[in-house]
């Protein structure tokens, strides 16, 4: 086994939170009036979702949602429905967990040599 097998074995046991969970917290986002309401946040679940059944990494889903929903957050005066509060908090360490997994070849490379 090598060490880029080994590092992408690591990763995927650090996920985020599983497939599962984020999908039904995005879908149960979704089904909320004022994320219906509001075409950017819908269509943004939705790519979401549809980013989940392609079978892309959650961490790299649930990250890049994380990011949307803050720079949407800061553009729109921090005024978001409840749903989409929710959703963010549960998502919120992402952007951080994923920095750090970056961050793992780069320390292992250095052992390994």
């Amino acid at each position: 086994m090598g060490k880029s097998s080994i590092i992408l074995i690591y990763i995927e046991r650090c996920e985020i939170m599983n497939e599962r969970d984020l999908v039904q917290l995005i879908e149960q986002t979704l089904k909320d009036e004022e994320v219906q309401n509001n075409v950017t946040y819908r269509n943004l679940l939705e790519e979401s979702l549809q980013q989940l059944s392609l079978k892309k990494p959650v961490y790299l889903v649930s990250t890049r949602l994380a990011g949307h929903i803050s720079t949407y957050l800061m553009t729109n005066h921090y005024e978001a429905p409840k749903a989409i509060i929710v959703l963010a908090q549960s998502i919120a360490s992402a952007p951080a967990k994923h920095r750090g997994l970056i961050s793992i070849p780069f320390w292992l490379s250095n052992i390994f040599r």
